[in-house]
């Protein structure tokens, strides 16, 4: 049997973003995998008698607190401003001002970073804190979120996601507010070559907007559904601009 052809209805940018955003909540997998990792890199610095931060440490060096695969030349190790010891550009030529007004350019790391007793810096106690949440521990979420910060979207979710409803009720609902379900308008944008009027009005073409709202069926359907609870209601232009009311 072969398989019938489906369309792509949302981009994936809006289903990777936040609920609250206008997205399903679904991350992206290598700023994902790379929050997992990080974890490892906090527990690097803090699980010194671990089994397997001394593997790590016997088989690599440790050089200020992280492990590296660089090796250094002679008994100064590697160059301040020359070589790519803190990232993948040397100092010289991140800050060449900095460089420029130097006395010490061709120092060693050693020679400039001067060495504090291991733990302690003076009398106070120097360990890890976790600057992107309250209490100060690494989590895979808050670091997520700052090497993925979503675009913040004004979206309806509370009106699709906070009620009482068949999920494939509030996902279709979740797709009519993006307006990219497969009305005539959107199918033509797909290339589609078809009539562009709405099916039970036959007055005007069929966009989410009109076949939700303003056709005349709609309008019959909405006006019933007041009536019964006994209210006056104007309708908006958009389906958004509803479920926000």
């Amino acid at each position: 049997m072969g398989e019938t052809h489906k369309y792509h209805l949302v981009g994936w940018d809006k289903v990777c973003s936040p609920i609250q955003f206008g997205g399903l909540g679904v991350r992206y997998l290598i700023p994902f995998n790379h929050a997992l990792l990080g974890k490892w890199l906090w527990g690097f610095g803090l699980e010194e008698l671990s089994l397997w931060r001394q593997v790590f440490v016997a088989k690599y060096r440790v050089e200020r607190g992280c492990w590296t695969t660089n090796k250094p030349r002679g008994s100064h190790g590697l160059l301040f401003w020359h070589d790519n010891w803190c990232s993948n550009r040397s100092l010289k030529e991140t800050f060449p001002i900095l460089f420029g007004c130097s006395l010490n350019q061709n120092d060693s790391i050693a020679s400039v970073l001067v060495s504090q007793s291991p733990g302690h810096l003076g009398e106070v106690v120097d360990k890890l804190h976790w600057r992107l949440n309250q209490n100060g521990t690494f989590d895979s979420r808050s670091y997520y979120h700052a090497l993925h910060a979503p675009e913040v979207v004004h979206f309806p979710w509370k009106s699709i996601w906070g009620v009482k409803s068949p999920r494939r009720v509030a996902f279709f609902m979740w797709t009519v507010t993006w307006g990219r379900i497969l009305t005539c308008d959107n199918l033509k944008k797909r290339g589609l070559v078809l009539a562009g009027w709405c099916c039970m009005c036959k007055a005007d073409d069929e966009s989410v907007n009109h076949l939700f709202i303003h056709c005349w069926a709609a309008e019959k359907l909405w006006s019933l559904v007041f009536r019964s609870v006994g209210i006056d209601w104007v309708l908006p232009l958009q389906v958004s601009d509803l479920l926000f009311g």
